[in-house]
């Protein structure tokens, strides 16, 4: 009997777009998931992290996480893999875990064992107790949990070392679910299929801007090579990145990307992708994807242009009656007061809700201290500050320069750290 495999990630729940909440929207999303696992009689889901999208979840996002989970229940479902992505706590996923495994038929990985990889490798058995799919559930890796930091290392090598590290110690999961395989092909004479979990960034990887992917470390340093992952794998399930794509040009190799458009600069092609894996006479494994549009349940649109640039598209938009989620980019000389009640009185009534209004002609860098206090939260990337306020250092040499982002970016990275540290307590 064919094995059907779902895969999908980066959930968010929680997220909301510039103060707006969304909870219709991911109700929806969750709903259109077991809808898509009844009809498609899915076997196993796996997700592949960023449950939520903050470490402390709204409690709202809570009932929606442990809601599906229950439903999931009267769902041809019989395992649920589900594994910790960077936005997640690893301790507050962690801490309801006896309880989902055995009331929600879910396993759930939060952190990798550096001493033991082989309790990263998950045996999913059927209702007849034999088993049939060995999944390799290796959550994302922070810096600690893979490697002790030196302080005399530059940023180069100290991403080059982790990006290392992650390598090896997947290629040490791998390698003892195949060790495992081998076990059970000599004790029940067949072969039971790997499938890898991961959730990171892979070189070559293909983000958006606004796409609220969150990466600790910058440039291609700190990417894993598609490389290290096992070829005899049946699927390579990945998270974090929310464009679907794959990885290493392979399609055994895939982000399914986020079931929900996140922010304005990613594209509307979000899909599940569903893994059939057969044994065919001869022994081997037949394996055929199949992806799942996801619905569009509101549309996000990014407005940009003069005023009457503006009122066009806005007077489209209400003629379509589509729900919509708009940014609106002002690049005119329109006075913004009165460009912002005109925008208000196109969408009263209507199915579109603006939910930012930016004039792209405020220069951050030329700011007061007194105008950054009072300008837009979402304009004001704290990357994004400390990169303008360097170039406006005319007498500071680019190798001072580097030294001071380089040192920017260790204070973040211990900033997390802490702070992830303290929810544990």
């Amino acid at each position: 009997m064919p094995l059907k495999i779902l895969h999908t990630s980066d959930l968010h729940l929680g997220k909301s777009l510039y103060g707006v909440s969304r909870k219709d929207e991911f109700e929806r999303m969750l709903a259109f998931i077991l809808e898509t696992v009844r009809r498609e009689e899915i076997q196993v889901l796996l997700i592949a992290g960023d449950i939520f999208d903050t470490s402390m979840p709204p409690i709202e996002a809570q009932a929606q996480y442990y809601g599906f989970l229950q439903k999931l229940g009267s769902t041809p479902v019989e395992h649920t893999v589900i594994i910790a992505g960077n936005h997640d706590s690893p301790s507050f996923l962690n801490a309801p875990r006896a309880l989902v495994e055995t009331l929600c038929k879910a396993r759930i990985c939060v952190q990798i064992d550096r001493d033991h990889p082989e309790k990263e490798v998950l045996e999913l058995k059927g209702a007849d107790n034999e088993p049939y799919l060995l999944v390799c559930a290796v959550p994302y890796i922070r810096e600690r949990d893979i490697r002790d930091f030196n302080l005399n290392e530059n940023e180069t090598a100290r991403n080059q070392a982790y990006s290392e590290a992650v390598a090896a110690h997947i290629q040490l999961v791998e390698a003892a679910a195949f060790a495992r395989q081998a076990e059970l092909q000599a004790a029940l004479g067949r072969t039971v299929p790997v499938v890898t979990m991961a959730h990171l960034f892979t070189a070559g990887g293909i983000k958006a801007e606004d796409d609220g992917v969150r990466d600790l470390f910058v440039g291609n340093l700190g990417h894993i090579d598609a490389a290290a992952f096992d070829p005899r794998c049946a699927y390579t399930a990945l998270g974090h990145l929310h464009i679907p794509q794959q990885a290493a040009g392979s399609p055994w190799i895939q982000y399914s990307g986020t079931p929900l458009q996140m922010g304005f600069g990613e594209k509307e092609d979000q899909h599940l992708i569903v893994l059939t894996l057969d044994a065919a006479p001869d022994g081997t494994q037949q394996r055929s994807l199949k992806y799942i549009p996801m619905p569009h349940f509101k549309a996000l649109r990014q407005i940009r242009g003069s005023a009457a640039d503006i009122t066009a598209e806005l007077t489209a938009l209400r003629q379509s009656a589509q729900a919509v989620l708009a940014e609106i980019i002002v690049t005119g000389a329109e006075d913004p007061g009165s460009l912002e009640h005109s925008i208000h009185r196109l969408t009263a009534g209507t199915a579109i809700e603006i939910v930012r209004i930016k004039d792209e002609r405020r220069d951050i860098a030329g700011l007061t201290s007194t105008e950054m206090q009072t300008a837009a939260a979402a304009d004001l990337d704290e990357e994004t500050v400390f990169l303008k306020r360097l170039e406006r250092e005319p007498d500071l040499c680019p190798d001072k320069k580097q030294e001071l982002l380089e040192t920017y970016h260790e204070m973040r990275r211990l900033m997390t750290e802490e702070a992830e540290s303290w929810e544990k307590i």
